[in-house]
């Protein structure tokens, strides 16, 4: 989908920015590359960021690639590659669970804890269901459902949400202590207010 990778490529530019920095809270070198032209055009909408970081990263493990359909089973073919599920691993749904329909999240979240044996981790970002019918949004999911890449799922609730596929969730929004670093400059509303849009970061351990 074209308009992901745009998407994709610009969150990468981010990375290049961060990484730049003389504080920076990580450095990847494969960051500007994966950006690209188009990605550090996209960040330079609201922030000039020159590419940098050209060197060449090595992974740290063996890497492999698997191509799937989120709507069909794909657990066949990871299992296929020499996953073990008997085995605690890690599972990362950056960027994905609200870009699915509601039904692909719980039948993708059943598939994984399927697999994720007791002690596996998981990591996440979710927005609140208040974030899709915020009033002050509409224009911006209007304009997003336009361009190709919807946001369709929400959760006020993700705690409850993954407790439901068997997984202690630790969650933090986007500004809170844990979730800031000295980069989020804006108030973070309390919880217990209600119909306030949010973006959340889930940390999961599975029981």
């Amino acid at each position: 989908m074209p308009q992901i990778t745009t998407t994709a490529r610009w969150v990468a530019a981010q990375r290049a920015r961060e990484s730049e920095r003389a504080d920076c809270l990580f450095c990847d070198p494969w960051a500007s590359r994966l950006a690209g032209r188009e990605g550090n055009q996209a960040l330079e909408l609201s922030e000039k960021v020159n590419p940098r970081h050209q060197e060449q990263a090595v992974p740290g493990c063996r890497r492999t690639v698997l191509g799937v359909d989120l709507g069909g089973n794909w657990t066949v073919g990871l299992e296929q590659l020499g996953f073990t599920p008997v085995e605690p691993s890690t599972w990362i749904l950056e960027g994905l669970l609200y870009y699915l329909p509601e039904a692909a999240v719980h039948r993708v979240l059943q598939q994984v804890s399927e697999l994720a044996s007791p002690g596996s981790g998981l990591g996440a970002d979710l927005v609140s269901q208040s974030t899709l019918t915020s009033p002050w949004l509409q224009a911006a999911l209007k304009q997003m459902e336009e361009s190709g890449f919807a946001w369709k799922f929400g959760s006020d609730d993700p705690e409850r949400l993954l407790a439901s596929y068997g997984w202690g969730a630790q969650v933090r929004q986007v500004g809170e202590a844990g979730a800031n670093f000295g980069r989020w400059e804006s108030p973070v509303v309390p919880r217990e207010q209600n119909a306030v849009p949010r973006t959340f970061l889930l940390a999961a351990r599975k029981n």
